[in-house]
């Protein structure tokens, strides 16, 4: 049992015998502040909470936290009235009950604008007597959250404008646009072919089929250099070397498994039901190189053709010159417009 400490007013009362006054006993509560929990980031909390014996009358309960500001605060009780303003948050009961229900909690979220130190005080006051008054406030350092390690800002990649292709990257692309009719394009790993469109990035490796179209191609030369030509009236693979500027255009189809044997008399050979053979056109300029079967023609700036057959691989030029590698004869040729050179089959 609580024991009760008496307060006397003396009040007039006539006894009707003893002709003496009577003492009135006066009210007491107990108020109790307690900080519960001093972690910014998962909110200040501090509690108020009567031990009694009696409510308190006139109860002004702070929290502050000096130096700071008040985010927000949240109060799901409904003993107090409170607001913030600035570091404080202040709270108001004109009858604080007995805390039959548990304690009253306030919890604080915070922003604090330096390093710190801080610390969270918590205070009440009552016009009803309190007989432990040593608890009415308490206090606890608060530590601000840790600034997060900032974040270099990204820059985005530029985005090529509509219609404008990234520039090629030796060894790994080549950008491949449509000049007229259908071109046709199988990159590495496909079993078909796809229509080029209006313009796109393929890799190395890829095989494109210029039989119905023409196309431009564009390899990176190195630097900010670039090579340009457009062929067409053949297919091709193309390949390039990682650090070359050097792009290879090799012949594929033809079906040139069908041509005769070395040796073998014209009459006695069986005529294939297409005649055999392949050929690619290109005009332009840059560092290209057309791979037949018996040679290898290096652009020097002009227009020519490359066409495998069965007796050799031909190569025709019709403006500027080329330079040709004969596999067979192991030698090289200039060979410049108006001539051609069939490097024969061995």
């Amino acid at each position: 049992m609580r024991r009760h400490r008496l307060r006397f007013a003396f009040v007039p009362v006539v006894l009707a015998c003893l002709g003496v006054m009577a003492p009135t006993a006066l009210a007491d509560a107990d108020l109790r502040v307690t900080v519960f929990d001093n972690d910014p980031t998962r909110g200040v909390s501090v509690g108020l909470s009567n031990d009694g014996p009696d409510p308190a009358a006139n109860v002004t309960f702070t929290v502050r936290v000096a130096g700071a500001t008040v985010q927000q605060f949240e109060y799901a009780g409904t003993e107090l009235s409170c607001g913030s303003s600035g570091d404080t948050v202040t709270c108001t009961s004109p009858l604080f009950d007995v805390s039959y229900n548990g304690t009253q909690v306030v919890v604080l979220r915070l922003a604090f604008p330096a390093a710190g130190p801080y610390a969270v005080a918590g205070q009440v006051t009552s016009s009803t007597a309190d007989p432990v008054p040593g608890n009415n406030s308490a206090t606890a350092p608060v530590a601000p959250p840790a600034a997060p390690t900032p974040t270099p800002p990204t820059v985005p990649t530029p985005t090529p404008p509509v219609g404008v292709l990234p520039a090629p990257v030796q060894g790994r692309t080549v950008n491949a646009e449509p000049v007229k009719g259908i071109v046709r394009v199988k990159r590495p790993g496909q079993r078909t072919f796809t229509v080029l469109q209006a313009g796109e990035q393929i890799p190395v490796g890829s095989t494109v089929d210029t039989t119905k179209g023409r196309m431009r191609l564009t390899s990176a030369a190195g630097g900010t250099k670039l090579n340009v030509a457009e062929f067409y009236d053949g297919q091709f693979k193309v390949a390039q070397a990682r650090g070359r500027s050097l792009t290879r255009l090799l012949l594929t189809g033809g079906n040139l498994n069908a041509c005769p044997k070395p040796g073998t008399r014209a009459q006695d050979a069986k005529k294939p039901k297409k005649r055999p053979g392949r050929r690619l056109w290109g005009s332009g300029s840059g560092d290209y190189q057309t791979g037949g079967r018996h040679s290898a023609t290096t652009v020097r700036g002009t227009v020519w053709l490359v066409e495998d057959r069965c007796d050799g691989t031909l190569t025709r030029v019709t403006k500027g010159s080329v330079t040709v590698r004969d596999f067979t004869a192991r030698r090289t040729v200039i060979v410049r417009a108006g001539k051609s050179y069939l490097a024969r089959r061995p």
